[in-house]
């Protein structure tokens, strides 16, 4: 039934396609939800424009999965003059929901928003590792790499470069190394699924980082740092991106040997 509504709706029978977009939609169909959105958007099918609606479903589809959802939910949020700092967080998160689903267009615009620091700390390494991956199917986002690559730092340009091919971004000075604490559990077993879902869900941000699971001295807690990152600057990008993710993280200075 969803080939048949794509057949109407481009066939111009919109109110035909929409009655079938809505039957799914009800039963929680992602991509129905997202065609809903996209007619409340621009008033069609017989449907008034109505942005707050569009927005409500377009949430819903990508809290089900739907990149495109997500992504369309962050550029309207990004775009919008009047929106809230929420609001801003919001976008960022559904922006990188997006890009870690592999949307080219979504690794183009949340690159740009690490080069411009955009509702997070400005990251250039950041922003060059999203827009290599946008690079290989995009155009424009090509372009963009090599004008990158003229504007970063040797250092920066290693460092991407490194974090791109699966290294570290580079060796921590002695005394200057970072650790993010992540999360207090009070059962180890605990800390070790929840890095497990980290590694699943935010790779791309701790995949080049250690974990190490330290007893708090003054409590029954279990706490998860991972680094080392090798400056308190680094270590702030890091964890603004983290929580830009949807994560919690501080930082931790020289944490107690294992």
């Amino acid at each position: 039934r969803a080939a048949r509504a794509v057949e109407l709706y481009r066939a111009g029978r919109i109110a035909e396609a929409r009655a079938i977009w809505e039957e799914l939609a009800a039963a929680g169909d992602p991509r129905a939800l997202y065609n809903l959105a996209t007619l409340h958007l621009d008033g069609l099918g017989g449907l008034p424009r109505d942005r707050g609606k569009a927005l409500a479903l377009l949430r819903q589809a990508a809290d089900a999965g739907e990149a495109m959802a997500a992504y369309r939910l962050a550029v309207l949020l990004l775009e919008d003059p009047g929106a809230d700092e929420p609001a801003r967080l919001e976008a960022i998160r559904r922006l990188t929901e997006a890009a870690r689903a592999g949307l080219p267009a979504a690794q183009y615009r949340l690159a740009l928003a690490y080069w411009k620091g955009e509702g997070l700390a400005r990251d250039p390494v950041a922003a060059y590792l999203w827009m290599a991956r946008a690079a290989s199917r995009l155009e424009i986002a090509r372009r963009a790499l090599s004008t990158m690559e003229r504007a970063m730092t040797p250092a920066e340009l290693t460092r991407a470069r490194a974090r791109l091919a699966g290294g570290a971004d580079e060796e921590p000075a002695a005394g200057e190394a970072w650790w993010l604490q992540l999360v207090a559990l009070s059962r180890r077993a605990d800390v070790e699924a929840f890095w497990r879902r980290l590694e699943a869900q935010a790779g791309d941000l701790v995949g080049d980082l250690e974990p190490r699971i330290l007893p708090a001295a003054d409590s029954r807690l279990y706490r998860l740092h991972v680094g080392p990152l090798p400056s308190r600057a680094a270590a702030e990008r890091r964890c603004a991106a983290l929580k830009s993710a949807g994560f919690d993280c501080l930082l931790v200075k020289a944490p107690s040997p294992q």
